[in-house]
């Protein structure tokens, strides 16, 4: 009795389309509410590691604007999708207070509440629209997503683009018009690209395959689906004109085939679509360390095996087989995609131009997710329309028992080739055997439940109690993984984005020069080492970012990826002027980890790789001095080193002078000699060994190579030379006296006492260019005292192709053998003359007034100079003198640069883009139409509605 009063309520509560679409979304809220309380109920941002902290958080939190000067040197943010700059949800939540979380579970909500919508319409089920919402909103690819904002918001309005398409086949509104362009716009302006791509050409696909039985007839209904996408693309051209201006001056420009198809799924981890959790999870879950292909979160597509039996009915029993046979193909085409070169598609693919600037085919698990979701809501209803198809459902489970037993089978017979895959992670066969018995142990038990839950709701499907039963188990089912995954445990705390002391400290030492830091891990690091972009919201201006649209000079300058990590220790070469150019003034890295070795001497852990001596190693140098600020007490120096090229050195030459300055001034001159204290580092292998003239010095480590591919090893030596006394050493100087070869200086100790006390080198006590400041909470941060300042005047330039810069600001030598100073003299890539006779004294300059799309300097020179700046160079921006138009130039490589007269002058650059002007035009254009169509639609009704 209490059950048909419930569904009698039900039933009138939803016949009210307003109160239908009111409970639906209410549902989904408090399901996803309660999902992640967790995290809500500890007041944490819901947001995953660096991914949500570092980048969609800062962007969200921070002010929209149209130059960014606080990452990479300056960058165009509004030509950034996924700075969300135009988002309409991003844009008004953000004006809330501790809005994100809500901002996050607003995707979940969309994306399930339209999943909702397109099923209802294609089945008229409720109950089958209900379940796919759940499956979409709670697949792994979303729960593995959630630190991806742009990612889950993008994917989110796919839904709505596939249902609008559906509506418009069978009959014109233009309503469903208006909902189909704005749904394009919203998917892009999420913020994903790629992701907004896939789902677009997978809409695309849809209305091509399903048109032709278009009631409107196929001809016209392709029509309007074209205009639609126009209007739809129209809509976001202040944001797609200009990201097509950044993405061609990208990195992504040089994405090479090997970067096109990383963190795709391999065909043996496909098993994860039914053992989630079979290459590991996170520790802190319980679950053995991942070891599978790199990066988790984007070969993840699990959508619960309750959801596979059900699309598995779908797909053999739905009346309508286009439809289902379309979203099948779609489903099985995904997963071929997924999985990247394994198959010859991805060779075709990167040679589509746009596309071949993507990464990570795994993403392609999207439509795999899209296409199961649709199809299990198909087989619900099948089961809900037709009692006599419970004979295909037991005959569906009881294949799916034997498909889950194959799996299980292929488990764990290939479990030599996951001990393989572990291994690199210092796992055993034996965590391996015991932990693929739980991976695949607990898929069998919920594939049981869920079998049963299935037979006892199909025996009663209209029962209010079966009906939760079945969706709590569909819940437990997809919880399997999502519960357990980086929002649990990988999140952030909510007091990471308050500036820690040391990031209030740097930013006031900053505030005069407008000066960079530099973490060189980039987003990795942790808030102590002032992270991009993180400092945004601190206003810190960072050399360093997080951004996949890095532009590809700066990231060539400063050998820097798209994550803001330095791939080469460029503060290691004096020579190499990036940073300098770049003005970072403060260089934060992590503390250096020690190890010991048999002779009890510490060391560095990490190898500094400085190349002494010439004609080998590349970027190699004949001296390299360390000085020490407070002297350290010594009896020996220790050294480990590698010779290259040096298999022709007599035994005992000496090849390295060691000079050792003490505290009062003294010098004391040690010999490196070949065979004695260094040897070449492939003195075994094969090609090498019978041309040895030395002997095999004191081995420090070996590693397995392969030489031509000849397996060898890969030496390094240590020797100990011994001072007449012990000594407080202040310098310590290296130089190469060999003639052919080279040495590679990995380590230095400073020795007291047998090994009784030792002192690792620092290797950036290299010279006087870098001095250490402090070492707090894991970080060491030291002070370059070359960085060049904000803006500088130089009494003279030259010109060079791009090429030749680059390689000018890399080692401080022009191609006619001079010497590179920037701050004497500037790199062109255009012709120029200051018309100089004599350059004389570069004069001054003086950064008087800085804003986010403005700069303005103050020049005084007697002779004419030329200005640089430490602000990349970019379309958009200009300059004026004195009020008065100025050419903007390129300038050593990567900067702004401009001309200036004798005399006192004001330069003033302005950034103004092009791009967007064109692109909002545009859009403005497309909203009118839009518009026309919405009226007409309205008046239309009215008209009707007339006697």
């Amino acid at each position: 009795m209490a059950e048909s009063i419930l569904l009698s309520k039900l039933e009138t509560a939803l016949k009210s389309p307003l109160r239908h679409t009111l409970l639906v979304v209410l549902f989904y809220a408090f399901l996803f509410t309660a999902f992640f309380s967790p995290s809500l109920m500890r007041g944490a941002p819901l947001a995953v590691g660096a991914d949500g902290q570092n980048l969609y958080l800062p962007n969200y939190l921070g002010r929209t604007v149209f130059w960014d000067p606080m990452i990479f040197a300056g960058f165009p943010m509004m030509a950034d999708p996924q700075a969300m700059s135009w988002y309409p949800p991003a844009l008004l939540l953000s004006l809330i207070p501790g809005s994100w979380n809500l901002f996050i579970l607003l995707a979940y909500v969309l994306a399930a509440s339209f999943m909702y919508g397109y099923v209802l319409t294609i089945t008229s089920s409720r109950l089958a629209a209900l379940t796919s919402g759940v499956i979409y909103g709670m697949s792994g690819f979303m729960m593995a997503h959630l630190g991806h904002a742009v990612v889950i918001h993008s994917v989110a309005w796919l839904p709505l683009l596939v249902w609008s398409l559906e509506k418009l086949r069978r009959g014109w509104s233009p309503g469903w018009f208006v909902a189909g362009s704005a749904a394009i716009a919203m998917s892009f302006l999420g913020g994903h690209t790629p992701i907004f791509t896939f789902g677009f050409v997978l809409a695309v696909a849809y209305a091509i395959a399903l048109g032709g039985s278009a009631s409107l007839g196929r001809w016209r209904y392709y029509a309007i689906c074209s205009v639609l996408v126009l209007i739809g693309i129209g809509l976001v051209a202040v944001q797609i004109v200009p990201t097509a201006e950044i993405a061609g001056q990208s990195i992504r420009v040089g994405y090479k085939f090997s970067d096109f198809i990383s963190h795709a799924l391999p065909p043996r981890q496909a098993l994860m679509l039914v053992f989630p959790k079979l290459f590991g999870g996170l520790k802190e879950s319980g679950a053995l360390q991942y070891y599978g292909a790199e990066n988790l979160t984007e070969l993840t597509g699990y959508v619960g095996l309750m959801p596979l039996l059900m699309a598995a009915i779908g797909v053999a029993k739905w009346p309508q087989r286009s439809l289902a046979i379309f979203w099948c193909c779609a489903g099985l085409f995904a997963v071929i995609l997924a999985m990247g070169d394994a198959t010859p598609l991805a060779g075709w693919i990167y040679h589509i131009p746009v596309v071949n600037q993507f990464r990570a085919p795994g993403r392609h698990l999207l439509e795999f997710t899209f296409s199961a979701c649709v199809l299990a809501g198909l087989g619900m209803a099948t089961l809900m329309r037709d009692r006599s198809t419970n004979e295909v459902m037991f005959k569906t489970i009881a294949i799916g028992a034997v498909v889950l037993i194959v799996c299980a089978v292929l488990t764990f017979s290939s479990l030599s080739t996951l001990n393989a895959l572990a291994a690199h992670k210092d796992l055993s066969p034996h965590q391996v055997l015991a932990w693929t018995r739980w991976a695949v142990g607990i898929p069998f038990g919920l594939f049981l439940l869920a079998a049963a839950a299935l037979v006892f709701w199909s025996r009663l499907p209209g029962s209010p109690l079966r009906i939760s039963l079945l969706l709590a188990v569909l819940v437990i089912d997809l919880a399997s993984f999502g519960w357990s995954y980086d929002w649990r445990y990988a999140g952030i705390d909510k007091e990471a984005l308050k500036p820690p002391d040391i990031a209030v400290r740097y930013k006031e030492l900053l505030a005069g020069s407008n000066q960079r830091v530099l973490p060189i891990r980039g987003t990795m690091a942790p808030t102590t080492e002032i992270p991009p972009n993180l400092s945004r919201l601190w206003q810190i201006q960072n050399a360093s970012g997080y951004n996949s649209l890095i532009l590809s000079r700066f990231s060539r300058l400063t050998n820097m990826q798209d994550v803001g990590t330095v791939t080469r220790p460029l503060w290691l070469d004096p020579s190499d002027q990036s940073l300098n150019l770049a003005a970072v003034r403060y260089l934060f890295r992590p503390s250096y980890e020690l190890t010991t070795d048999a002779h009890g001497i510490a060391w560095q852990k990490d190898e500094m790789q400085i190349a002494l001596g010439a004609n080998c190693v590349e970027r190699s140098r004949n001296s390299v001095s360390f000085n020490f600020p407070n002297p350290i007490r010594s009896s020996a120096v220790a050294i480990v080193s590698r010779l290259a090229c040096a298999s022709q050195v007599p035994d005992g030459t000496e090849v390295v002078q060691v000079r050792i300055t003490n505290a009062a001034g003294a010098v004391e001159t040690q010999s490196f000699r070949a065979g004695r204290d260094g040897s070449e580092w492939a003195y075994d292998c094969k090609q090498i060994k019978p041309y040895m003239k030395h002997q095999r010095a004191e081995l420090f480590s070996s590693t397995p190579i392969k030489l031509n591919e000849e397996p060898c090893e890969s030496h390094s030596y240590l020797t100990r030379l011994p001072l007449k006394e012990v000594t407080a050493i202040k310098s310590l100087e290296l130089k190469w006296v060999g003639g052919e070869g080279s040495m590679l200086l990995d380590r230095i100790s400073l020795v007291e006492e047998g090994g009784k006390t030792t002192n690792p080198v620092d290797p950036l006590a290299i010279g006087d260019h870098w001095r250490f400041l402090e070492e707090t909470d894991g970080a060491r941060v030291y002070e370059n005292r070359t960085a060049l300042p904000r803006a500088w005047l130089v009494p003279e330039v030259l010109t060079l192709s791009a090429e030749e810069a680059l390689a000018a600001a890399k080692t401080s030598r022009l191609p006619d053998g001079r010497d590179f100073a920037p701050e004497k003299l500037a790199i062109v890539e255009a012709p120029l003359a200051l018309g100089n006779q004599k350059p004389g004294p570069g004069g001054t300059a003086r950064v008087s007034s800085l804003t986010d799309n403005e700069m303005e300097v103050e020049t005084s020179a007697a002779t004419p100079g030329f200005l640089v700046t430490s602000d990349v160079y970019y379309p958009g921006w200009s300059a004026t003198i004195d009020g008065q138009q100025a050419q903007l130039y390129r300038a050593d490589y990567a900067f702004r640069g401009v001309a200036v007269p004798t005399g006192n002058h004001v330069v003033k650059f302005t950034y103004r883009p092009r791009r967007f002007l064109l692109g909002a035009g545009l859009s403005l254009a497309s909203v009118a139409l839009l518009a026309a169509v919405a009226l007409s639609g309205l008046f239309g009704k009215r008209r009707l509605r007339r006697p």
